[in-house]
Order: C-alpha cells, then sequence, then structure tokens
C-alpha cells in the first residue's frame, strides 16, 4: 500500500473505529458484524479486508502468507493493534478454547443435541440403557450415543 493510500484508506477506515478514554480497551469496529461475528471493512473497487486485520496492516504491517491475525482481547468486533499478533491457526484455535469463544454444542450450526439431550443420554447410559436403546429415541446413532457417554464429544457438559 502506497503512503497516500494507506492515509486515505487510514482515515476512512478509523472513521469506523470507536475509541474510548480508557486506556488499554477495546476500540470497536461500528460496522455491521458479519454472521461469524467479525468487522468488514469495504476498502473500494471490490476489495474487502476483516477489519481487524486490515488494522493490524495499517498499524503493523503486512501479514505473512499462511498466518491469522490473533485477538488477545477474544473480541471479534476489536481492531485495536495492541490487542492484536501474528500466529497460526492452531495458535488461534488455542486462543478460542481458552476464552472460551470457540463454538461448542449447541453453538455449532449442525449440532443435533443439546445440553438436556447429552445429560439425558449419560443418564440413561449411567441406569443400565444400551446405547442402542438410547439411540432410537435421538437424534443422532448409537456411535454418537457413545462417544456422548464416553466424554469423547460434548465434554464440556457435566
Amino acid at each position: 500500500m502506497g503512503n497516500q493510500q494507506t492515509e486515505s484508506l487510514l482515515v476512512r477506515f478509523m472513521r469506523r473505529v470507536h475509541i474510548t478514554d480508557i486506556e488499554g480497551s477495546c476500540w470497536l469496529w461500528s460496522g455491521k458484524p458479519e454472521s461469524n461475528g467479525y468487522g468488514r471493512f469495504h476498502a473500494g473497487q471490490g476489495e474487502q479486508w476483516r477489519a481487524h486485520k486490515l488494522s493490524y496492516m495499517l498499524f503493523k504491517g503486512e501479514v505473512p502468507r499462511g498466518n491469522v491475525i490473533r485477538h488477545s482481547c477474544s473480541t471479534p468486533m476489536c481492531v485495536n493493534p495492541d490487542h492484536l499478533s501474528i500466529g497460526t491457526q492452531a495458535q488461534n484455535v488455542q486462543d478460542m478454547v481458552l476464552h472460551g469463544t470457540i463454538a461448542r454444542g449447541e453453538r455449532c450450526g449442525g449440532s443435533k443435541l443439546t445440553k438436556q439431550l447429552v445429560r439425558e443420554i449419560r443418564e440413561r447410559h449411567a441406569a443400565g440403557e444400551s446405547g442402542n436403546s438410547i439411540a432410537k429415541t435421538v437424534p443422532v446413532s448409537a456411535s454418537a450415543v457413545m462417544r456422548v457417554v464416553k466424554r469423547k464429544s460434548w465434554q464440556h457438559i457435566d
């Protein structure tokens, strides 16, 4: 990005950023979030950027190919460059697990089970009912029932 283009882009970008007087707080993207919760910036000529990635690039520099931008604050709409760092996708997933922002259980779009059903499956199996019998009354297979029972899936539910 050339200096003149960057300055123009930076000015346009910053018009969409809400910065509070609290030092170290998130800079929130004021544009409409995408369905995944992240901001999107339309740079013109069909060019679009995730707001946090563009913020990193404007304030810190290029993002090496194959890397992603991580949020230390776990706020998808945050574009504060002090809250952003480069990392791998694996590190980003670890961050999401650590911050509790990864989609698990019912928050996964294709989930067929709920917390209540998971607890019911475990209770019924603990009371002696077979996985095959339970599977006939829930929307998943007997093998999926057993993964729930053995806590290979839905580990986060007591």
